[in-house]
């Protein structure tokens, strides 16, 4: 058994490796998963394939990113990145720029190192002039992105734009004279801000109206989704909720990773033991510190292991689901809708090739291909490397 491997799920603070994936919101239900499919002069071509294993949108791209809000971002054989729909069509954005996965309906575009937004009917929700700038970041569930105004004296504050889904256009609440020196994106209702009216590094915790739960104070926050909060200052590392209760007085010993969207349960490593356990939504222990590998938890199962162990999938109260075959070496783990897609490296009789394999939460493989050419793991889709992780996958990079 191997012991180290790569995770699709989580940022490796904690584990072995280090990419951010994008977020598939848990609201996105469509039933396409993208796939490969070797070609006859051996190189791989991405197509999707639905919940049964057959290939319904052909193998034709490059690169290909899952479904979100009803569509793909995927590129074709000149590597030139487009949209497609759930029945594969070629969809068009005016721009000639770099295109972002779709999130909450809107998705992020850059052109001349500047970021906007555009929405579904595939035109502007709001253009960036010279004074508002926005940030990297996609749109959360909560439909707030922050956005930066610039000054001529070279002053620089920061708010939040609001989603209208009804005309797909983010707005500015002109009586809103709420600002900040610094944004962090929203998680689960509640967002982490640096105070304008501090000379110290103060940090606070507002909600969805842009309202202090915590005022701010001389310390670091770090969000890590369902209302909790990591809160560091120079003599201690706490885990506290919104309003700042204290939830465990001392988490220096802990590596915690962010909540996925919509999980109840989150990794974390202990220090001293060197094993990692499982926090609730609630910041309680809930999974003792067992295991020498594990991901994160995706759609309420994750992978874990021991030295001398084949890796096997739980669910979030520890039972064994099944337990992947002795030959896997399982480098990656994504889920998305029901279906688990891992790879292992392989060195038989016919050289050496990476093998991906889609499977249901029982283990039976529905869809499976090879792929010689290297680098062959999955690319981090287009994010912020400070972002929250979740399950986006990106093949073909």
């Amino acid at each position: 058994m191997k012991k180290l491997f790569y995770t699709l799920i989580v940022p490796l603070v904690m584990l072995t490796a280090c990419n951010t994936f994008g977020t598939t919101p848990q609201t996105d239900t469509t039933e396409l998963w993208p796939a490969g499919e070797m070609m006859e002069d051996g190189y791989v071509l991405y197509g999707y394939i639905n919940r049964s294993g057959k290939m319904v949108i052909k193998p034709q791209f490059q690169h290909a990113e899952t479904f979100s809000s009803g569509y793909a971002l995927v590129s074709d054989e000149h590597y030139d990145d487009f949209y497609i729909n759930t029945s594969g069509k070629k969809l068009s954005f005016k721009g000639n720029g770099s295109l972002f996965p779709f999130y909450y309906n809107f998705a992020l575009y850059n052109e001349n190192l500047k970021y906007y937004y555009i929405n579904t009917d595939f035109d502007y929700a709001f253009e960036t002039t010279d004074d508002i700038r926005f940030d990297y970041c996609t749109m959360p569930k909560e439909g707030l992105i922050p956005y930066q105004r610039r000054f001529n004296n070279g002053r620089k504050v920061y708010s939040y734009m609001r989603a209208n889904h009804s005309s797909k256009k983010l707005e500015i609440n002109t009586k809103d004279t709420i600002v900040f020196a610094q944004a962090k994106e929203f998680i689960d209702g509640y967002a982490d801000v640096k105070s304008n009216n501090d000379t110290e590094d103060c940090w606070g915790i507002i909600n969805t109206n842009l309202e202090y739960t915590l005022q701010p104070k001389n310390c670091e926050l770090r969000n890590i989704g369902n209302g909790l909060f990591e809160k560091t200052t120079t003599d201690s590392r706490q885990l506290i909720d919104y309003n700042g209760n204290v939830i465990i007085d001392d988490v220096s010993n802990y590596t915690i990773l962010s909540f996925l969207e919509g999980e109840d349960m989150t990794t974390f490593h202990n220090s001293i033991t060197g094993k990692y356990g499982f926090m609730d939504a609630k910041g309680n222990i809930a999974i003792q510190p067992q295991y020498d590998f594990t991901l994160n938890f995706s759609e309420g199962y994750t992978v874990v292991g021991n030295n001398d162990e084949y890796l096997k999938l739980i669910d979030e109260h520890n039972n064994c689901v099944f337990t992947f075959d002795k030959d896997e070496d399982i480098e990656m783990l994504y889920v998305h809708n029901g279906l688990l897609l891992t790879n292992t490296f392989i060195n038989d009789e016919d050289g050496s090739y990476m093998l991906y394999r889609y499977r249901d939460t029982k283990g039976n493989v529905v869809y499976s291909w090879k792929d010689d050419n290297f680098p062959v793991l999955p690319c981090a889709p287009r994010r912020p490397q400070n972002s929250r992780p979740i399950k986006q996958i990106s093949l073909g990079c």
